[in-house]
């Protein structure tokens, strides 16, 4: 039975659910294959796990300019020079777990959804220590230079200016297909949103994020529900416990949905017309494919910041920063029938809810 091997890294969720979507698709759909998935943190040294993932939220959370300069500094790096010389290097050093599973296995194709295993089995092939077929799902809407190993068979980007940007990078045209990113299957789906319906309005909101517990963001989220009270509106985040003991009676007075951040998301995309959250490359990947509209706030410099100026192009998505204007904001644009029509059909364009079987079926038909 041929082995196919799916690689995610949790640094953020959207790279585990890229890795799960194509796990789930290929499991069900092609099951005379063995199909196993794995986060490849788990096969490196705890001490390397344990820095790395906190440098990584702590300066996307607390320092954004630092991960702006790590993100920019990287990608300007030479390929092949000494920066990714000493990367390389530390990787496999602390990733000899992984190097092991590897090369005992030798599966006959490895998947990946993140840059850190891409890497490392890259190198293994170099060697001539393998000889899988390689396949890199790009998960955001560029080509960082972290992504691209001369090593990897093919590429699926999100868009024809990531395969351009892989191109620049070196990579050959005819290795690049643009299937957009790996969605989970209830985000093609019509999931039924009956449990919503006491909290809709002609018009809805979904507020996904901890700035929901901001003093100025509550203060907005009132003022303004009281203007538009047939506007629906639904909050998923961390920090609702807190929001909840103070705005309880304001919330189920006006028929204010809260709840923890939740795994059936999708039934809250569906029943929004605009979504207020960060531009994650999965999260524009699941709006797009429901053709929703977004409104970024405060992107993470980077990655998130090109997916936003993707969907900004394409005129299906606003970034705000201001966190005092950005309830204000969604409800003008919510209560706008035509900006929020206009920005749900361009959303729709560029969306590709059929990525997943793209992808799955070009990798079968490869091996």
């Amino acid at each position: 039975m041929k082995k196919i091997f799916i690689f995610y890294a949790t640094y953020g969720s959207g790279h585990k659910r890229a890795a799960e979507a194509l796990y789930s698709h290929i499991k069900e759909r092609y099951p005379g294959y063995d199909v196993r998935i794995f986060d490849s943190l788990d096969y490196v040294l705890a001490i390397y796990r344990a820095v790395t993932k906190s440098v990584y939220y702590w300066s996307v959370d607390k320092a954004k300019w630092l991960w702006k300069l790590i993100f920019s500094g990287v990608n300007r790096a030479t390929p092949g020079g000494l920066y990714y010389k000493w990367q390389l290097y530390t990787d496999v050093l602390f990733a000899r777990k992984l190097v092991k599973l590897i090369t005992d296995e030798n599966p006959q194709c490895i998947i990946f959804t993140h840059f850190h295993s891409e890497e490392i089995i890259s190198h293994l092939k170099k060697l001539k220590k393998i000889d899988s077929k390689l396949a890199c799902v790009i998960t955001d809407y560029m080509a960082h230079s972290v992504w691209f190993q001369k090593e990897v068979d093919i590429f699926f980007v999100a868009s024809d200016s990531v395969a351009d940007g892989l191109i620049r990078l070196g990579c050959r045209p005819e290795k690049i297909f643009v299937t957009g990113i790996s969605i989970g299957g209830q985000f093609r789906s019509e999931p039924d949103v009956s449990m919503l319906k006491p909290y809709m309005g002609e018009n809805n909101i979904l507020f996904i994020g901890d700035y929901v517990g901001s003093a100025r963001f509550k203060e907005d989220l009132r003022r303004h529900k009281i203007k538009y009270p047939g506007t629906g509106v639904f909050i998923l985040s961390k920090k609702i416990k807190g929001y909840l003991d103070t705005e309880a009676g304001f919330a189920g007075e006006n028929r204010i949905f809260c709840d923890n951040l939740r795994s059936d998301v999708e039934k809250f995309y569906r029943a929004a017309d605009v979504v207020v959250s960060k531009s994650g490359g999965l999260t524009t990947s699941e709006l797009t494919a429901m053709g929703k509209a977004l409104i970024a706030f405060r992107p993470i410099p980077g990655q998130e910041e090109a997916n936003c100026e993707a969907l900004e192009k394409a005129k299906a998505c606003l970034r705000i920063d201001d966190i005092s204007v950005l309830a204000g904001k969604a409800f003008e644009i919510v209560n706008s029938p035509g900006i929020i029509r206009e920005m749900g059909i361009n959303a729709a364009k560029i969306g590709k809810p059929a990525a997943t079987f793209e992808i799955s079926g070009k990798i079968i038909d490869s091996i």
